[in-house]
C-alpha cells in the first residue's frame, strides 16, 4: 500500500478552480437557502477597517459534527440522493468558493443557541504543514468577528461565513474603496438576477420568499421575462419528454414599449452583456436558482429578430450529471437527448418575436390600408420597405394631382423607400437605442390629411419640374432651403450666382465671414439675414422656415437675441448706477473729507459743476440708446429730485449744523435738474435720429440692402 495522503498544499491549488467574486458569494448563499434561511445579509468592510466579507443567514445552523463535515473537502457525495430544494452538489462549494477569494475562512454557526466556530487559515497550514482545522471558542470568535458582523449574528440559529485576508479582491475590484464599492454594486446586481425567483417568486413557484442585502441595501429586483408586463407574450409550459425538466418561452414587448421600471428589471445598459441582443436565449434554472443565461446552445442563431425571445428552463437537481453542471454552478450544458426537444420549442418561439420586430408600431386596425409601410419580400430571400400608396391619406393626396405630377410623385416616394437607412436602424437597435413613439391621434391624422389636400390643390398649378425639384441653393452664405409653394415663380430670381466677395461687399462683412457661414462655423445675425432676403429677393418666411437644418440657426438667433436683451439691460443698469455712484461719492467726500470754508466751496462746486455735468452726460447716453423708449422722459423728474436732494443734503444740512437753522428743501432745484436732464436727453435723441437717417440714405444708394 502507498500512502497518498494529500499534501496540505492542496488547499492552495483549490484556489484556482475559477470562481469570481460573484460566483463565490452566490455559492455560499446556496448553502444558506438549503438551510432554509429567510434573511441573508452580506457585509463588507468600511473605510478604516481591515478588509473582510461576511455572509450571515438565519437558517437552521449546524451542530459541531455537521460544521466539521461542512469544512471537510468533498464532505458530501455528489451522487448521493438529496432534497429537491438542495442547491449543493460536490461538497466543495464552501471551501473552494471561500478560499478562492480569501486566505482565511471562518465558519461560525449557531443551533439551539449553541455556537460552533471553525477556521481554515492557509498561512497557518503553510507554517505547520498539517491539515489543521482550527476550533475557536466563544471569546476567540467574538474577537475575530467585526462589530457590525457580531450585531447581525443570530442568537438561536443561523450561520456566518467570514472571509479574511482578501488577497485577490484587489485583482478583481481594484485597490481603492471606490473600486470596492463598484464591485459590490455589481455583486448586488448579479445576486438579484441569479436568485430573482427566491427574492420575488413567480405564482407557480413552490418556494418561500427570501431577502438578500449588501451592507443593509436590498439587492435590486430583476426579472428577465417581465412576467407582470401585460404586453409580454408567454408560451404554454412544456415538459421535456422523459425528464422532469420544463420549458416555458417568453417574448418581451418591443423596447419602445418598455417603461423605466421594465428596463431596470432587465438591467438594460449600453455595455456588452446588458443589451436585449446579448441576453436573449435560454435561462437555465436548477431548483429555481439561475445557473446560466444568454445562450441558445447553438440550437438557434443569435440575431436581431430573436432578441426579444427568452426560454425559462427548469431542471431538478437530480439531472446535474446529464447537464454537466460545474463546481461553481455557473455553467450547464443541455444533454444531447433533450436538445432536439429544446430546438423544436425555440423555433416555434422565434416566430412571435420576429413578428414583434417586423410589425412594431403598427396600429391594430381592421383596415389593411391603414399602414404606411409595406414589407416586400423578394425571391432571393431579401426584403425591403415601400410606402403603401393604398393608404387612404396617401391615396387621397395622389388623386388630387395631375397625371404628370402623379408620375413624378411616384418616383419621389420610390427614392424615399430606396433611401431607407437599414444599416443605421440595425446598428442602433443592436445597442438597444429606442426611438420615440411615432403614433398620432385621430385628430392629428385628420389635420395632416387636410394639410395634404390643401397642398395638393396648390401643386396642381405647378409644372412637374417645379414639383419634383423645388430645392434651391442660394450661394454666398445661405445653406440650401427647400421651397414648394410658389416655387415656379420664385426660382428664376433665386438662381443668382454671386461670389463670396460680391456677397461680402453687399452685406458689409469680410469674405472669411461668408465662408464661415457656408461651413456652419458661425451664423449671420438677424440684420445680415434681412439684408440677404433683400439681396436675393426672398421673403424671410421662405428663407427661414423651409429646412429642419435651420433649427440650429433658430437656436443661435434665440441665444443672440437673449444676449442682446441681456446686454441692453446691463447697459441700462450700468448707466443709472454710474450716476448714483457719482452722486453718492460727492456726498461722502463732502461730509467726511471737507470742512469749514472748504465744505461750502466744495458744495457749490458739486452743485453747479459736477452734478449738472454728470446729469447731462447720463441723459445723453439714455437718449442716444433710447433706453426705455418714450418712458425715458420720466427720468427727467428722477434727475430733478436727485438734484434737489443733493443741494439739501449738502448745503442746507451744513447750514443747519452751523447755524442750528433747519431750512426746507428748495423745490426749484427739481426744476433745474429736470431741465438739465431734458436738454441732455434731447441731444441724445437727436443724435440717435441722425444716425438712423444716415443709414436710410446709405440704403437708398444701394437698393439691394435694407439697412
Amino acid at each position: 500500500m502507498v500512502d497518498c495522503t494529500p499534501d496540505p498544499n492542496l488547499l492552495e491549488s483549490m484556489r484556482s478552480v475559477g470562481y469570481s467574486l460573484n460566483t463565490a458569494v452566490a455559492d455560499i448563499i446556496d448553502n444558506s437557502i438549503a438551510a432554509h434561511a429567510k434573511t441573508i445579509s452580506i457585509r463588507y468592510f468600511d473605510h478604516g477597517e481591515d478588509p473582510y466579507m461576511a455572509i450571515i443567514d438565519d437558517g437552521d445552523g449546524m451542530d459541531y459534527e455537521t460544521a466539521v463535515n461542512a469544512m471537510k473537502l468533498a464532505g458530501t457525495n455528489p451522487n448521493a440522493k438529496r432534497n429537491a430544494s438542495d442547491l449543493g452538489r460536490f461538497g466543495l462549494g464552501l471551501k473552494t468558493a471561500s478560499l478562492s477569494q480569501a486566505r482565511s475562512v471562518m465558519l461560525s454557526t449557531v443551533q439551539h443557541g449553541r455556537q460552533n466556530t471553525l477556521r481554515w487559515d492557509l498561512d497557518h497550514v503553510a507554517r505547520t504543514r498539517e491539515w489543521d482545522l482550527e476550533t475557536l471558542d466563544e471569546e476567540q470568535t467574538n474577537l475575530e468577528l467585526p462589530q457590525k458582523v457580531r450585531d447581525l449574528m443570530p442568537s438561536m440559529h443561523g450561520t456566518c461565513v467570514l472571509w479574511r485576508n482578501l488577497d485577490r479582491l484587489g485583482n478583481v475590484a481594484g485597490d481603492s474603496l471606490q473600486d470596492i464599492d463598484q464591485a459590490m454594486l455589481e455583486l448586488s446586481g448579479y445576486l438579484g438576477l441569479v436568485f430573482h425567483r427566491f427574492l420575488h417568486p413567480y405564482p407557480e413557484d413552490e418556494i418561500e420568499r427570501i431577502s438578500i442585502t449588501v451592507n443593509d441595501e436590498p439587492v435590486p429586483e430583476r426579472d428577465p421575462f417581465l412576467v407582470n408586463n401585460l404586453a409580454t407574450q408567454r408560451q404554454r409550459m412544456q415538459r421535456i419528454p422523459g425528464t422532469d425538466a420544463t420549458l416555458c418561452g417568453y417574448t418581451l414587448p418591443y423596447q419602445n414599449k418598455l417603461t423605466m421600471e421594465d428596463r431596470g428589471l432587465l438591467d438594460l445598459k449600453q455595455e456588452k452583456g446588458h443589451t436585449l441582443f446579448d441576453t436573449q436565449g435560454f435561462y437555465i434554472y436548477r431548483a429555481y436558482r439561475l445557473i446560466t443565461w444568454g445562450s441558445w446552445f447553438r440550437l438557434l442563431t443569435r440575431k436581431e429578430a430573436t432578441k426579444l425571445s427568452r426560454v425559462q428552463v427548469d431542471i431538478p437537481n437530480n439531472m446535474d450529471d446529464e447537464w454537466t453542471l460545474d463546481i461553481k454552478k455557473s455553467q450547464a450544458t443541455p444533454p444531447k437527448t433533450i436538445r432536439d426537444a429544446m430546438k423544436r420549442y425555440v423555433e416555434k418561439l422565434a416566430a412571435p418575436s420576429r413578428r414583434t420586430q417586423q410589425f412594431r408600431g403598427r396600429k391594430t386596425s381592421n383596415d389593411p390600408e391603414a399602414r404606411i409601410w409595406d414589407v416586400i419580400s423578394d425571391r432571393d430571400g431579401s426584403f425591403r420597405y415601400e410606402i403603401n400608396t393604398d393608404n387612404p391619406y396617401v391615396k387621397g393626396f395622389i388623386d388630387n394631382l395631375s397625371r404628370e405630377q402623379r408620375r413624378d410623385f411616384s418616383g419621389m416616394i420610390k427614392v424615399f423607400a430606396a433611401a431607407f437607412p437599414y444599416n443605421d436602424v440595425q446598428s442602433r437597435l443592436s445597442v438597444d437605442e429606442h426611438g420615440a413613439e411615432n403614433g398620432l391621434t385621430d385628430d392629428e391624422i385628420r389635420e395632416c390629411a387636410q394639410d395634404m389636400w390643401m397642398l395638393a390643390n396648390q401643386l396642381k398649378h405647378m409644372s412637374a419640374s417645379a414639383f419634383v425639384f423645388p430645392t434651391i441653393k442660394v450661394q454666398g452664405g445661405i445653406v440650401a432651403w427647400s421651397m414648394i409653394l410658389d416655387a415656379k415663380s420664385r426660382q428664376p430670381e433665386l438662381k443668382k450666382k454671386l461670389t463670396q466677395e460680391q456677397v461680402a461687399e453687399l452685406l458689409g462683412v469680410s469674405r472669411q465671414t461668408i465662408s464661415n457661414w457656408e461651413n456652419e462655423k458661425s451664423y449671420p445675425d438677424i440684420i445680415s439675414v434681412i439684408k440677404m432676403s433683400e439681396c436675393y429677393d426672398v421673403s424671410l418666411d421662405y428663407l427661414l422656415k423651409g429646412e429642419q437644418k435651420m433649427k440650429s440657426y433658430y437656436d443661435y438667433l434665440e441665444e443672440s437675441t437673449n444676449v442682446v436683451k441681456s446686454n441692453a439691460n446691463r447697459n441700462k443698469i450700468i448707466t443709472i448706477l454710474s450716476y448714483l455712484l457719482i452722486w453718492a461719492f460727492a456726498m461722502i467726500v463732502f461730509w467726511f473729507f471737507a470742512s469749514g470754508s472748504d465744505a461750502m466751496g466744495y458744495s457749490l462746486m458739486f452743485l453747479w459743476f459736477i452734478l449738472p455735468i454728470s446729469t447731462f452726460i447720463v441723459s445723453i447716453v439714455i437718449g442716444k440708446n433710447n433706453f426705455w423708449g418714450k418712458g425715458k422722459w420720466a427720468f427727467t423728474l428722477f434727475f430733478g429730485v436727485m438734484y434737489m436732494l443733493a443741494e439739501y443734503g449738502t448745503f442746507k444740512m451744513a447750514n443747519n449744523i452751523a447755524f442750528n437753522k433747519l431750512n426746507a428743501p428748495d423745490l426749484g432745484m427739481i426744476v433745474a435738474g429736470a431741465i438739465i436732464s431734458a436738454i441732455g436727453m434731447l441731444v441724445g435723441s437727436l443724435w440717435n435720429k441722425k444716425r438712423h437717417n444716415q443709414k436710410k440714405i446709405s440704403n437708398k444708394k444701394n437698393p439691394n440692402l435694407l439697412f
